[in-house]
């Protein structure tokens, strides 16, 4: 059943509708929820625009999000997943006039008389302000520091710790162009990386990409310590995070830069942060570990509750030592044992 504060949200039925519409019939009553440009997620989070107040339903477990030539359905790599017509999504699909979505027990129907594409524009620009062509994204941030820097930089000088992270920004930054990422950024000692959930890749296919990425990065910073005759091998924190940001090039007139922003980027760097004081390497969110799964993260992690800088409330993290990395993208990719656990979650 929908949480009572989303019964309250039911259209004016004499209001114009927009382009498309989700509409619930709960009991003997009919809810619609107008769809636009900004994306309609779906689940038991607060913070869903649709609230499902149901054990079935993951906290994060679906998207509607408006795109060139209509709308799309996303699965946010919901524990017992997404159906479109009767069949699991297993990657984002085009909604069509009357596709029937269910999620848990309940279903949505998806109107859309005058579906129109939903491309966001680029925004007036005026003088040196701020132009920018941004558009609410599902994305994963990946926050890769380099750890005890400042010690590093006092024993190789100014000349060599230069040389260093040039190594390791270059280096780097092979590996993840080659992943197809969208987007990375240089922040002193730190990489900040950014992949895009598109059509036709699975969250669980990007995830085991990012995972694959950073096994990757570890062995360049492995090599650090010969290739720079260093006292003590190089380490690095990892933070990852899930979820909507707005994306597209920011910044004033020439000097824009593309990139994303938003809660999901911010919470990524608390996550790499938190890493040091749980003696681990790789720290996630709730939101990986919902497209990740419980057999997936059971295997791999220690569960923490953490307080992370700017948030009210502890923080759900998921902790695990480098070593572990390769199991993560092996479980992603193993077909049978994902089967499995799907198969068991739908029957719940």
């Amino acid at each position: 059943m929908l949480a009572q504060r989303e019964l309250l949200n039911e259209m004016n039925p004499m209001a114009p509708f927009s382009a498309a519409e989700l509409v619930a019939r709960i009991g003997d009553r009919q809810h619609r929820f107008p769809l636009g440009d900004a994306p309609c997620r779906i689940g038991r989070a607060e913070q869903s625009t649709i609230v499902f107040a149901n054990e079935m339903v993951s906290r994060n477990h679906a998207m509607i999000q408006a795109g060139e030539g209509g709308f799309f359905l996303y699965d946010l790599g919901s524990r017992n997943g997404t159906f479109l017509n009767g069949r699991r999504l297993t990657v984002p699909a085009a909604l069509q006039d009357g596709d029937v979505i269910g999620i848990g027990d309940s279903t949505l129907v998806f109107t859309a008389a005058r579906v129109q594409p939903a491309a966001p524009g680029p925004m007036p620009h005026h003088g040196a302000s701020t132009v920018v062509t941004v558009a609410a994204r599902m994305i994963t941030v990946v926050v890769m520091d380099i750890r005890g820097f400042t010690v590093l930089a006092r024993q190789l000088g100014e000349t060599r710790i230069a040389q260093l992270i040039g190594a390791f920004n270059s280096d780097t930054g092979a590996i993840l162009e080659k992943a197809g990422t969208l987007t990375l950024s240089y922040i002193g000692d730190a990489v900040m990386a950014i992949w895009e959930h598109k059509l036709t890749r699975t969250p669980q296919a990007i995830l085991a990409g990012v995972f694959r990425s950073i096994h990757a990065v570890h062995g360049v910073v492995d090599g650090l310590q010969a290739r720079f005759g260093l006292p003590q091998p190089v380490r690095i924190g990892v933070g990852i995070n899930s979820g909507l940001a707005s994306v597209g090039n920011m910044g004033s007139g020439g000097t824009s830069d593309f990139t994303a922003m938003g809660d999901v980027v911010n919470k990524a760097f608390r996550l790499e942060s938190s890493t040091r004081h749980l003696d681990a390497d790789v720290a996630f969110s709730d939101e990986v570990r919902d497209i990740l799964g419980a057999s997936v993260v059971q295997a791999i992690t220690q569960v923490h509750r953490v307080e992370l800088k700017g948030y009210a409330e502890l923080c759900t993290v998921y902790a695990m030592p480098m070593r572990d990395v390769t199991r993560v993208t092996e479980m992603l990719e193993s077909p049978a044992p994902t089967r499995a656990f799907w198969d068991l979650e739908t029957t719940l």
